[in-house]
């Protein structure tokens, strides 16, 4: 039985508290929200160890913050790369060699094991089976999608809720944007993004009501525009994949590196570190349906 006319289903995500967390009670802190940031600057001081769990975009600002702040830092990534969806091989390796300089170590193709805690000291073990200190564990990567009530309802899920191009689900005058969907396979987007789609699953529940032709969901360029100190990315499209290829751009001698992913012939990826202004230029060369 249902008692609404239309339903749009924005419930979001939270944070995946790792099992390992439960034995080092208040030395694991998400940062997932306003008061998680608060709780971390305020119980960070200088010369503390810390290690970010995640290299992400937010783990990398993180870390770039904390040794500012001379705070002793550890990015600890599970994938063999930093960020391989968003940047190529030689982006990568130029981001981890800037947190070097820095004095950050980078730990990668491996997670957290297992946690202790003694006193204000919490010990960790990696996958790797190597062994660090540390006085606070920040998480910035995963989540947690709650799924479980609308898969009794019988609605089609997966990774997220799944929607068609109009970001209807698998029943009727029932949407669903935000975290909580997966829209053409992919179950995450970024806050533009999510933004996006909800306006567009509130205008679709409006015109259902209504009796009018809905509106599909175009997916934006995914797109990165970072700057923290001398570190500045631009990325937008794919890293890579089946049938993809970096060309490395030489006609940017102002700019730290310049390159264009192409696949078919199609440019459908940008990267740059180092300027905007040539980022702007290159950007109108991917199609956004065609290419990605």
């Amino acid at each position: 039985r249902n008692d609404f006319d239309v339903l749009v289903i924005a419930t979001g995500t939270v944070p995946a508290i790792p099992q390992f967390a439960s034995a080092a009670p208040g030395a694991v802190v998400p940062l997932w929200n306003i008061d998680n940031a608060r709780e971390a600057g305020r119980r960070l001081k200088k010369g503390m160890k810390l290690a970010i769990l995640g290299g992400g975009i937010i783990g990398i600002e993180c870390a770039l913050r904390a040794a500012d702040a001379s705070i002793g830092v550890t990015v600890i990534e599970k994938m063999q790369r930093l960020m391989p969806g968003n940047l190529t091989p030689a982006v990568s390796e130029i981001v981890e060699a800037r947190l070097g300089e820095k004095g950050i170590k980078v730990i990668k193709d491996t997670s957290i094991k297992s946690v202790s805690r003694d006193g204000l000291e919490t010990r960790f073990t990696l996958e790797s089976e190597e062994e660090l200190k540390t006085e606070m564990i920040l998480l910035t990567a995963g989540v947690s999608r709650n799924l479980e009530m609308f898969t009794k309802s019988g609605m089609e899920t997966q990774r997220g809720i799944v929607v068609d191009g109009f970001l209807k689900t698998s029943l009727q005058h029932v949407f669903a944007c935000g975290d909580i969907a997966q829209v053409g396979g992919i179950a995450r987007c970024s806050a533009s993004e999510a933004l996006l789609q909800g306006r567009t699953a509130g205008v679709n529940a409006k015109l259902l009501i209504m009796g009018g032709a809905q509106k599909e969901y175009l997916r934006p360029v995914p797109a990165i525009a970072f700057k923290y100190g001398s570190l500045e990315l631009h990325v937008a499209g794919v890293s890579g994949g089946e049938g993809c290829r970096e060309e490395a751009l030489k006609e940017y001698p102002g700019t730290e590196y310049v390159s264009r992913v192409v696949r078919n012939g199609r440019t459908v990826g940008i990267q740059v570190v180092g300027g905007a202004k040539e980022f702007q230029k290159l950007v109108k060369e991917i199609n956004n349906e065609s290419s990605l």
